[in-house]
């Protein structure tokens, strides 16, 4: 087994787990959040994973347009992405009323990623990227693409706990 297809197998459990996590909030649950808590609401982490992801294909490794915008979700969906970051007041702006057109989304940039990482060579993982200093393209994998939804996909699964639903799959 190679290195690309242990980071492979470790973006597609991640995604399984955010997939699990944001299934069965009611429209409300999906936009509250709790008192005092500093998390944001369980769809806005969601589309803040998904688009992030997205993000990362474009500006990182060099893939493209953002599918957000080229494969034309933007208009599909009509929620401003803005760069992708948890700020207040982007979150407060966010709303998400068809969550299963939102989900197709996310499974084209689930689909892009894994492509992307099918193509990659052993010697590929070794170059170098630039994200927030010199980073080998291995690690960029495994330390944030596959990190960044795995930590998301355990915020979001905490608020179903929350509400008293099985949080993860395990």
């Amino acid at each position: 087994m190679q290195a690309i297809d242990v980071l492979r197998g470790q973006l597609r459990q991640a995604h399984d787990v955010l997939e699990f996590a944001i299934e069965g909030f009611t429209h409300e649950q999906l936009h509250a959040t709790f008192p005092n808590s500093t998390l944001q609401a369980p769809g806005v982490i969601y589309l803040h994973a998904v688009t992030c992801e997205d993000f990362y294909l474009s500006e990182n490794l060099n893939t493209g347009p953002l599918i957000y915008t080229s494969q034309g979700w933007a208009e599909k969906l009509g929620i401003d992405i803005g760069n992708g970051y948890l700020t207040p007041e982007w979150c407060a702006t966010v709303r998400i009323d068809n969550l299963p057109l939102l989900r197709e989304y996310a499974q084209a940039v689930y689909a892009a990623s894994d492509a992307h990482l099918a193509t990659l060579t052993p010697e590929d993982l070794d170059q170098l990227l630039d994200f927030y200093g010199e980073m080998r393209l291995g690690d960029f994998i495994g330390r944030i693409m596959v990190w960044h939804i795995s930590e998301h996909g355990g915020e979001v699964a905490a608020y179903k706990g929350l509400y008293g639903m099985q949080g993860l799959p395990y």
